[in-house]
């Protein structure tokens, strides 16, 4: 290149454009709540667990608002026939320490492929949930579960 020519800059003020282009897209759609994130989320399994079992803890610090959801997928009463359907009774927790844990709910999953319980916006503070029923009992099923997702 010609030290004397003019260097041609519309190839990178086109990319500039753009870029500034899409960021305002992004923050217009973010300011009016368009897309929901979940403050955090964890991902496990559950082999064996009786009624009464319960999860790991997990601290929702209201952040956002999002809703707490929990995902069982695959999930097996490994006491009867390996393919036979599941139903989970999944009830969430708040753990208030020295004192009596709060009960928010609690819902049926059928999932033998994959099941969604919705607990709503839930207020700040610590969680679990504890499998209460196995295929309508409260006690005599083992429950495995392929995949656990819980989002809060």
């Amino acid at each position: 290149m010609n030290n004397n020519q003019p260097r041609d800059r519309s190839s990178k003020r086109g990319g500039f454009k753009k870029s500034l282009a899409g960021f305002v897209l992004f923050a217009t759609v973010m300011s009016f709540g368009g897309v929901a994130f979940a403050e955090g989320s964890w991902t496990s399994s559950i082999t064996g667990a009786l009624t009464g079992f319960d999860s790991r803890n997990w601290t929702d610090k209201k952040i956002d608002n999002a809703n707490t959801t929990i995902k069982l997928e695959g999930c097996r009463n490994v006491n009867v026939a390996p393919n036979a359907v599941t139903t989970t009774d999944v009830q969430l927790q708040k753990n208030n320490n020295n004192w009596p844990d709060e009960s928010k709910g609690t819902k049926n999953f059928s999932c033998r492929n994959s099941a969604t319980g919705n607990w709503g916006n839930v207020a700040k503070g610590d969680y679990y949930f504890r499998i209460k029923k196995i295929d309508g009992n409260e006690s005599g099923g083992r429950l495995n579960v392929t995949k656990v997702t819980t989002a809060y």
